[in-house]
Parts: structure tokens; C-alpha cells; sequence
């Protein structure tokens, strides 16, 4: 596991925090890397939900899941890598410039270019949700980034739902 920024390259934007290059568990920008179930920071670990889900729904006043031990970038890359909330999300919607990345005339992912004209690549994977370290004010949904070819926007999924996650390395 490694837990030192220099080793995942870090993206600025412009924006409040720096995105990942990839997302977790990949090599590639546009490969969707490893999908992780909310709250959950180590895939396929065989949790119980009952206990395990709950106590990441309850814990740091039930909203926020960054940085602790039910976020998976915080887990696994470590330092100040952690879930992007809404917030930073809605700073990549609304403050970048989102490019269809096409091949063979099928969408898989976009170039999202920031105010400071860096980019990184995102892939739309199959689940078609990245994972945001909050939760919906209802259990047991969850806040997403929702992409496909079509649209990109802050969706709602159950927390049970695989996802992949691109991490943002900042102090909040």
C-alpha cells in the first residue's frame, strides 16, 4: 500500500483539490480500476453488512465518510488522498470543461480540462457511478458522480452498489 503522494500523481485543476490521474486499483487514466462498495475499503473483504455498513453510516456524524476508516482512498493510498465529497464533484461539473473521449465511435470516457487548462482523463466504467464519501440523508442511499455518454451529474445509488473511485488529494 503505498501512502505517499509522489507515487500517485496528482492532477491541479484549478480547483479546490487535486484529482487522482487514475482511479484506484489502476495503471491506466482510462482503465476503471478496482470498484468498491461504499464504506467499504478493501474490496471483496466479506463484510457483514449489517454491522460494517451501519457503523460507516453512523460514524463522523453520519454525513462524511472521508478520511476515516471506511474510505478507501484514505485506506489504501493514505496521507491527505481521500473520496471527493459534492462539493468537489460539483466544482469538476461545473468548473471544467467536459470532452467525449471516443474510439470507434463508442463514448468511454471524457477529458476534463480546469480553469488552469490541466486535464485528467475519466473512463465510464460499467457501473457508470464514482463513489463520493457522502451519504444521501436516507438510508441507505449514497451521493455518486454519475457519467455515461450522455450526461455527467450528482446521482443516488444504494451503498451496496459496486463503484469505482477516483481519489482527490487535498486537505479537506
Amino acid at each position: 500500500l503505498f501512502k505517499n503522494k509522489d507515487i500517485h500523481n496528482c492532477i491541479d485543476l484549478g480547483l479546490s483539490v487535486k484529482w487522482a490521474s487514475c482511479n484506484l486499483g489502476a495503471n491506466d487514466p482510462l482503465d476503471r480500476g478496482i470498484c468498491f462498495q461504499w464504506g467499504e475499503p478493501f474490496q471483496n473483504s466479506q463484510i457483514d453488512e449489517t454491522i460494517y455498513y451501519k457503523q460507516a453510516w453512523m460514524e463522523r456524524n453520519s454525513v462524511d465518510i472521508a478520511n476515516s476508516r471506511f474510505d478507501a482512498a484514505y485506506m489504501i493510498w493514505g496521507g491527505y488522498w481521500h473520496l471527493p465529497n459534492i462539493k468537489e464533484c460539483d466544482e469538476l461539473l461545473n468548473k471544467c470543461i467536459w470532452e467525449t473521449i471516443n474510439i470507434d465511435d463508442k463514448a468511454i470516457g471524457y477529458k476534463i480540462t480546469g480553469p488552469n487548462g490541466n486535464n485528467i482523463l475519466l473512463p465510464i466504467t460499467s457501473t457508470r457511478y464514482y463513489l463520493t464519501s457522502m451519504r444521501y440523508s436516507s438510508y441507505p442511499f449514497i451521493h455518486t458522480l454519475y457519467i455515461d455518454s450522455s450526461e455527467h451529474r450528482i446521482a443516488e445509488t444504494f451503498q451496496c452498489n459496486m463503484a469505482s473511485i477516483r481519489p482527490v488529494f487535498g486537505k479537506d
